[in-house]
């Protein structure tokens, strides 16, 4: 997720040095962000370590200033060959508004906008991301 806070930070950065002052949601409707994540990991199956790599690609789309349109592609790679998961969409999010989810064996989820910085929380049935 640290790529995505920094991607959006690169944007927030190059405007804001225009305006001195940070910008808000409402300065980035009808923008369109995309960002890669890459996370290298250690998979255990039957006892045994496999290293992988797992990348996922976000897509979003800011509607108005309190609305986000997210869709994400999954795709992991391990000594077995490339493996792409179907395209996940959230439809259209109400930033900090919680929502169940029902991917990758359910959780809550929520997106913040603040001081210039886009954050995505999710919990799952073990643990959860930021």
């Amino acid at each position: 997720m640290r790529s995505l806070l920094f991607v959006l930070s690169a944007v927030v950065a190059s405007t804001s040095a225009w305006a001195e002052e940070p910008v808000t949601a409402a300065d980035l409707v009808g923008s369109v962000m995309d960002a890669s994540i890459t996370t290298h990991r250690m998979v255990r199956r039957d006892g045994r370590d496999h290293p992988d790599r797992f990348q996922r690609d976000w897509k979003v789309v800011f509607v108005s200033e309190n609305t986000i349109r997210v869709t994400s592609a999954a795709t992991s790679y391990s000594a077995r060959g490339a493996h792409k998961a179907p395209s996940e969409g959230a439809g259209q999010v109400t930033l900090e508004r919680p929502g169940e989810t029902k991917s990758r064996g359910g959780g809550h989820r929520v997106w913040f906008f603040d001081a210039g910085v886009l954050t995505f929380l999710r919990t799952y049935q073990g643990g959860g991301m930021k």
